[in-house]
């Protein structure tokens, strides 16, 4: 039988599916250099440091195109971070948050 009880397909049920058909290695890879190596999630901080550096387009003109600040990324965390704790601590978790 190849069907869930729609009862039992909660949202984390569904979450943990789509987390083992449709992996994201390179996000693994992105938080492990970072430094989430040992949490689950990365800080304002580390996330301010990884768009800056590493998708900012470095021919940008930095007093039109400054880089972003903590307040900035802060904001993107609150938008797109489904853990409202780890939101409100400026945490950003591993790859439920981005891979969405």
């Amino acid at each position: 039988n190849d069907s869930i009880p729609q009862e039992d397909f909660t949202p984390e049920v569904y979450s943990m599916f789509l987390s083992n058909i449709c992996s994201r290695p390179e996000l693994d890879h992105i938080f492990s250099d970072v430094g989430a190596k040992s949490r689950p999630y990365l800080t304002v901080e580390q996330m301010t440091e990884f768009i800056n550096s590493k998708q900012r387009d470095p021919r940008l003109n930095e007093i039109l195109y400054p880089p972003l600040k903590p307040e900035q990324v802060q904001l993107l965390v609150d938008k797109y971070e489904p853990n409202s704790s780890l939101a409100q601590k400026g945490s950003l978790e591993a790859c439920p948050s981005l891979s969405q």
